[in-house]
């Protein structure tokens, strides 16, 4: 398998926690709305335990797509969003300093027969790798066809920064496409997110 970086940017999460748990379809028609109102790209997932919705900013410099939206507009989406769920507490910076922060579907061939992966196809079997089972929630801003949405079951994986090869290859093993790597701060250096296309999407 062979992947390779397409972009960059700086790095964004935040999340919200809920005093109970959703159909992932309900928290997706609230992003759908709230989307569609503020044309603001939301690439995020569900997790049921503990109940909460994280956003994070994958780069997006294809033509067609309105760009990453602002820090500012992704504080004000967590709020909206947030104000329409039942809402515990709110938190930003939810990549530690060292460690690396992945989102991964679960579908076989990115988008392709629908056959999922099961989650330990995702184990790393390291130290301080962790693989938790999500629901990815996304909605992009095409300006020829309007809203993109998408959301398939999910995995996110917490790993060490050094254990990086070991989220290509388990990106590798369940034939994913496209991915953003979320990279928390290092000392001085600012967190970043990197997105990847890998030999998959051929």
């Amino acid at each position: 398998m062979s992947y390779r970086e397409i972009d960059r940017g700086p790095l964004w999460t935040g999340r919200a926690y809920l005093a109970r748990q959703y159909d992932p379809a309900e928290i997706q028609a609230v992003v759908n709305d709230l989307v569609a109102q503020s044309l603001t790209t939301i690439t995020g997932y569900y997790r049921e335990e503990p109940a909460s919705v994280t956003l994070t900013r994958w780069p997006e410099s294809r033509p067609g797509y309105l760009p990453a939206p602002s820090d500012g507009a992704l504080v004000l989406m967590l709020g909206k969003l947030a104000d329409r769920l039942d809402t515990l507490k709110l938190e930003y910076d939810v990549v530690s300093p060292g460690r690396l922060h992945v989102l991964l579907g679960r579908k076989m061939n990115g988008y392709g027969d629908g056959d999922l992966a099961p989650v330990s196809a995702y184990h790393g079997n390291v130290p301080g790798y962790f693989v938790h089972e999500a629901h990815m929630i996304s909605a992009r801003v095409n300006t020829g066809h309007g809203l993109s949405l998408y959301g398939e079951p999910a995995v996110v994986i917490e790993a060490e920064a050094k254990d990086e090869a070991l989220i290509h290859a388990a990106a590798d093993r369940t034939r994913q496409h496209h991915y953003a790597i979320e990279h928390g701060p290092v000392g001085d250096t600012a967190g970043y997110v990197a997105l990847f296309e890998t030999s998959w999407a051929k």
